[in-house]
């Protein structure tokens, strides 16, 4: 599939597609995390420690059709640096069919919130909001079990290397009850702008 702006390719997308069978099984488990009934929304965390948000961000926040839960704090405005790696409890927050494809649709679109920014947790003491250029330049997801958006799903995510002004990114995705539905990779552009 290739999208074109202007009569220039701007999205390549490549599909492949399956009918359920039988056939060998494993699974990586879910790490074990602090249930989201024990946490707050990040909207509830900002407000609860007095972060400045710009305004611009803070609407963006709060027009997103997804709640996510946090399960370790990161302030992003704090200067300081963390692991690249995290955890997020995520939910869609309006009414989906009930129809597979539109659940794996909505995971695709949501697959690219937090997994990218992952890689920028080392660097916080390095830049101050704004000053970063970040762009997604490869994605994949992989489906793997069926689920549903409309029930809390646990977003696992690492960034094993960062180099080159690019971050690679990968995240696991699980049901409530611990059972990976979707695997995501990524490599995005995470420029400091001077």
């Amino acid at each position: 599939v290739v999208a074109v702006q202007n009569g220039s390719p701007i999205f390549n997308m490549s599909c492949s597609f399956q009918i359920e069978e039988d056939g060998l099984e494993h699974k990586d488990e879910m790490p074990e995390v602090t249930h989201h009934s024990k946490l707050m929304t990040d909207l509830e965390l900002m407000d609860e420690h007095n972060i400045q948000v710009p305004p611009e961000f803070k609407r963006f926040l709060s027009s997103r059709f997804f709640a996510f839960k946090p399960v370790q704090f990161i302030n992003p405005f704090d200067g300081k640096s963390y692991p690249a790696s995290r955890s997020i409890w995520l939910k869609c927050s309006e009414e989906i069919p009930d129809h597979l494809a539109f659940h794996q649709e909505a995971l695709a679109f949501v697959s690219d919130f937090n997994l990218l920014t992952t890689a920028t947790l080392p660097y916080g003491d390095r830049f101050k909001f704004g000053q970063l250029q970040m762009a997604s330049l490869d994605h994949a997801m992989w489906l793997h079990r069926p689920f549903r958006v409309g029930e809390w799903l646990l977003y696992d995510m690492e960034s094993p290397s960062a180099s080159n002004s690019r971050g690679v990114n990968f995240g696991k995705i699980f049901r409530e009850d611990g059972t990976l539905v979707a695997t995501v990779a990524q490599e995005g552009l995470m420029r400091v702008r001077s």
